[in-house]
């Protein structure tokens, strides 16, 4: 069982519950994390279900096959951290919007232009860097 520390329970025992309030994301943030997760998860599906049906087929290269699930899942992962206000979830959004890129041009194949929706995110995302915490606001 996880107790809290002995100074949070003093401070509500004496009524300070100013530190404890969470207050949420501006609201371009929000939109920024919600466009986010679901690019994630739209692009998740198509990509595991063509991964599966290409994977019978032996010629069919595996790299890009992978790649594109891993990203769809960066993407989402991406969504919640920015969403909980982590700087992080800025790198893991750039990383997962140009992996497949870098995936496809190193394995000869084209190279696809993202999503409209993540650039739209990502924009959303640059206007509120300064929002973002590096660890865990105390």
């Amino acid at each position: 069982m996880l107790l809290p520390d002995e100074a949070a329970v003093t401070d509500i025992q004496r009524g300070n519950h100013a530190h404890h309030v969470i207050t949420p994301p501006p609201f371009t943030l929000r939109i920024a994390a919600i466009l986010c997760c679901a690019v994630g998860f739209y692009s998740l599906l198509p990509s595991i279900v063509l991964g599966v049906q290409a994977f019978g087929r032996h010629e069919a290269p595996w790299l890009p096959l992978l790649a594109a699930p891993v990203s769809a899942l960066m993407i989402g992962v991406a969504g919640v951290l920015l969403w909980l206000r982590r700087r992080l979830g800025v790198v893991v959004l750039v990383i997962g919007a140009v992996l497949p890129a870098i995936v496809n041009a190193t394995s000869g194949l084209t190279v696809h232009r993202p999503s409209v929706l993540l650039v739209v995110a990502a924009v959303l995302v640059l206007m509120n860097l300064r929002q973002l915490h590096g660890r865990r606001p105390a």
